[in-house]
């Protein structure tokens, strides 16, 4: 268990890649601009994380849990398109040509995460994601998720790497839509 100052330590560092990513490539990003960006010492940031993937993983961390302290009521799949749309950016220079579906399996997991949190919360019990996972009863859960999540993250991938797809409006109906099918 991390003590809050060492929580906010990585916090720092977490940060500090995320605004790294919104003004260039995560390819070009080294060690050292992530510690000038967290003003700490290479050997602090070494005590975190093994190397900047490492650390990718844990911006998503971060992300998931930002999602699931957010207890508004709003539709998991409002959620994570307002996700993408808000962190568009950050996901194409995350997103270069050699390490695509290491972002894409962090959003499955970011997804995964935010369907398991909210399935058996209570306030979610009518949302489409929530219904279409206890509707298929017979599959076991983490297949169904599975399955829900490719195709929100599959769709919204898309989404991302083509502006001329839609409205952030218009791809939360068609994933609602979509859901609703399965």
């Amino acid at each position: 268990m991390l003590t809050k100052l060492q929580q906010r330590t990585r916090r720092d560092i977490v940060i500090a890649m995320i605004d790294l990513v919104e003004k260039q490539s995560f390819e070009s990003i080294t060690i050292t601009d992530i510690c000038e960006e967290s003003m700490l010492h290479r050997s602090t940031f070494y005590r975190y994380f093994t190397d900047k993937y490492d650390l990718l993983y844990g911006v998503f961390q971060y992300f998931a849990d930002q999602l699931l302290e957010k207890d508004e009521q709003i539709s998991v799949v409002d959620q994570l398109v307002t996700f993408v749309s808000s962190h568009r950016t950050f996901l194409i220079h995350a997103t270069s040509s050699d390490k695509h579906e290491t972002v894409y399996h962090e959003m499955m997991q970011l997804c995964l995460r935010v369907v398991d949190g909210r399935q058996y919360n209570p306030a979610y019990q009518e949302d489409v994601v929530v219904q279409t996972i206890h509707l298929q009863q017979n599959q076991p859960g983490k297949l169904i998720m599975g399955a829900v999540c490719g195709a929100i993250v599959g769709t919204l991938d898309q989404w991302l790497m083509q502006e001329n797809l839609g409205t952030k409006e218009s791809m939360i109906t068609y994933l609602t839509q979509l859901i609703q099918k399965m």
